[in-house]
């Protein structure tokens, strides 16, 4: 009777610890794929679409956050080691990013920790729109230039910012990435393998401070199953044309930030 009591006991603690009932183990995997997939298809990485699921499954935007950046660890560094590997990442610049990268990932994930959880989950909310509209308005309508990051000051500006944006919504910063060089008019296909290294060095760095928010059950279900299927998306969207994945991932965005909002705007109308 004792023994069966305790193992009712170590039972409980377990589901407070990871939030989900064990009988719903299957999610993390289904995340995971359909994060993944979409991340291959649209060419970004996973944490755009994993985080916000995590949100809205795990009911905790912290713990969140703190999972979807351990479990951007894997994909983003065999994405880092594929483009070592082609000699396509330029490391003198990475060099003098680092230094903004590191301090942005350690600070967004602090102030991750203390800001109020309704925040972080609407601020993801308004994030996720309108990163929306920009795919849904479409991505190749605006100019790409030839321009690269140069200069020590600018490098550790970027990033800066982009780290510290993306460690406190637990992404990658690809996206962030790749809207910047957009508006800036820097060439993007330059700046592939910098980004590579950039999102898995904000996934290790700031997933560091938030190791004790981690969910491990759903890190274990995630991360293996959205690397497979990132490169099933990837090697998908060389069947879509360009424009039809910028409008499936924004309606995609779209749907998950109208989700995040729904207590605001439930209120308000």
């Amino acid at each position: 009777m004792r023994k069966h009591d305790a193992a009712n006991c170590f039972l409980v603690l377990l589901k407070k610890r990871y939030a989900l009932q064990f009988m719903e183990w299957w999610i993390f995997p289904l995340i995971g794929a359909f994060g993944g997939f979409l991340a291959g298809l649209g060419g970004l990485g996973g944490g755009i679409i994993i985080s916000p699921l995590l949100v809205l499954t795990l009911q905790d935007p912290l713990q969140a956050v703190a999972t979807s950046l351990a479990s951007m660890t894997v994909p983003t560094s065999i994405s880092a080691y594929l483009h070592s590997k082609q000699r396509s990442v330029d490391f003198s610049s990475y060099r003098k990013m680092f230094p903004g990268v590191l301090i942005g990932s350690f600070l967004g994930a602090y102030i991750a920790k203390e800001v109020n959880q309704e925040f972080l989950r609407n601020f993801f909310g308004v994030f996720l729109l309108l990163i929306s509209f920009f795919f849904l308005i479409g991505v190749r309508k605006i100019p790409s230039g030839s321009k690269k990051i140069h200069k020590s000051g600018e490098l550790f500006l970027f990033g800066l910012g982009c780290a510290s944006l993306a460690s406190f919504m637990g992404i990658g910063g690809g996206v962030i990435a790749t809207i910047y060089y957009f508006l800036s008019g820097i060439s993007i296909k330059t700046m592939l393998g910098l980004t590579a290294m950039v999102s898995m060095s904000i996934s290790f760095i700031g997933a560091l401070p938030l190791l004790n928010q981690v969910n491990y059950l759903c890190f274990l279900g995630i991360a293996p199953v959205s690397a497979l299927f990132a490169y099933l998306g990837f090697r998908t969207a060389k069947r879509i044309e360009g424009n039809v994945l910028e409008k499936i991932l924004g309606m995609v965005l779209f749907s998950l930030g109208i989700v995040l909002l729904y207590p605001i705007l439930s209120r308000a109308f």
